[in-house]
């Protein structure tokens, strides 16, 4: 495989276009993050102002194992995204600046290496969003069973709080 000036120009113009997908991918895995963290704060938080006691939200992080899970997995997920992005950005610099030089040819600017890099890019752009469909129906039922535990645990707790007044 030989680097080409269609090709580079080409390839220069997809990968952007993939760049953006994974940025876009980037930022709903840091607003899940987010937004999972403060949900947990806020309940610890919440719960050890109602109780008065400061070990009790404590108690709550330590039991809060499964969304910290979730936390840990979207934000290596986000990381892959970000790595994904970096690999776009670096192929598209590649063959501006071999576009911009052919007489002085980069090692790191080859067809092959630009054609793994974005085709890994164009691959998990296409195949993300089929999982995530795929998936979506687990994550709910997911979800379902995690309120339903939390209110379950909620209703225990106020019961023993009842129970000890």
């Amino acid at each position: 495989m030989k680097m080409t000036e269609s090709f580079a120009t080409t390839a220069a113009a997809v990968a952007p276009v993939v760049l953006l997908a994974a940025a876009v991918e980037v930022a709903v895995y840091q607003k899940a993050v987010e937004t999972q963290i403060k949900s947990i704060v806020r309940t610890a938080t919440e719960r050890a102002l109602e109780s008065g006691s400061r070990r009790v939200g404590l108690e709550y992080l330590n039991s809060a194992s499964a969304g910290l899970k979730r936390t840990a997995l979207q934000t290596m997920a986000g990381t892959l995204w970000g790595f994904i992005m970096l690999g776009q950005a670096l192929a598209t610099i590649g063959c501006l600046a071999w576009l911009a030089d052919h007489e002085d040819p980069m090692p790191w600017a080859s067809a092959e290496l630009t054609t793994l890099i974005v085709g890994l890019g164009v691959l998990a752009v296409a195949v993300v969003p089929m999982l995530k469909l795929s998936l979506a129906p687990l994550t709910a039922i997911r979800a379902a069973r995690a309120e339903l535990r939390a209110a379950a645990e909620e209703e225990r707790e106020r019961a023993e709080v009842a129970g000890s007044a």
